[in-house]
This record gives C-alpha cells, structure tokens and sequence, in this order.
C-alpha cells in the first residue's frame, strides 16, 4: 500500500513478438491488479517491441535523444505451391 507507482525503464531495440507480447500483458496486468500508474521511462532506444511493451503503461517519457517508434512488422513467407 506504501508504493505510490511502477517505473519501468526500458532501453531496447526491439526484438521478437512473443516477448514483447507478455511484456505488454504484464504491465497492463500489473496497471489493472494493483491500481496503481505504471510509468515507462525510455532514455536511448525504444523501438519496435520495446515500444510496443511501453505502450502499455500509463504514461512514456523520454529523454530528448531517445529514438523510440517504429511498431511494424516485416513477414516474409515463402510460397512453395508451385
């Protein structure tokens, strides 16, 4: 009860689904369970997935040179019919 908040730092380029998926469920988790404000503090890199965890939180802040952005994929498959 003494805890005010969650700051969560994140320092990342990204990475697969999967992990960043859990990351998103457990902050949101963590956000809905406890009531209380979950705060994402992104210094130097938070693209792709990273941002994507970060979305979950109530509130992102930057320092002014974090490059953060980029939730997108890129899937290539083979086609192998022919």
């Amino acid at each position: 009860d003494h805890i005010k908040g969650v700051l969560i730092r994140i320092s990342s380029p990204g990475g697969v689904v999967g992990p960043s998926q859990e990351l998103f469920d457990e902050i949101k988790r963590t956000r809905e369970e406890y009531k209380k404000p979950v705060v994402a503090f992104c210094s130097s890199v938070a693209a792709s997935g990273a941002y994507y965890a970060a979305a979950a939180a109530d509130k992102i802040v930057t320092t002014p040179g974090c490059m953060m952005g980029s939730i997108g994929v890129i899937m290539q498959l083979a086609n192998l019919e022919k």
